[in-house]
């Protein structure tokens, strides 16, 4: 049986300062499949020479304590400038995720879109 692709956009024209970091809203992932596809769609990244890690942390609550596990890789370890991806990430299994983007003490982000699609 086919499953829809769910979207949910996680930053939205958000601004961060130099090694400074923004983290999203929850994001419910619940309703994901068994070992789910998850994709980051980087559609704007303004700031010159900006340098980008997103990672993501995980809850089971909406308002509860988020966790970034142990040993988990980077979404995306180095994102610079003005571009745009789409790159896959694989998290552990939780009710929901918030993904956290972190300029890496180069240069400001002064705009920030993101969306993160998955099935």
């Amino acid at each position: 049986m086919h499953k829809p692709v769910n979207v949910q956009i996680a930053f939205d024209g958000v601004a961060i300062a130099k090694n400074g970091s923004a983290t999203s809203a929850p994001i419910p992932v619940e309703h994901s499949s068994p070992n789910g596809l998850f994709a980051a769609h980087i559609k704007e990244q303004a700031g010159a020479l900006s340098d980008v890690t997103f990672t993501y942390s995980l809850c089971n609550t909406v308002d509860g304590t988020y966790i970034s596990p142990t040993g988990a890789a980077a979404i995306k370890a180095s994102h610079i400038g003005a571009s745009t991806d789409v790159v896959s990430f694989d998290p552990e299994v939780a009710k929901y995720i918030k993904i956290i983007a972190t300029e890496n003490d180069v240069a400001a982000v002064t705009s920030l879109t993101v969306e993160i699609a998955y099935q």
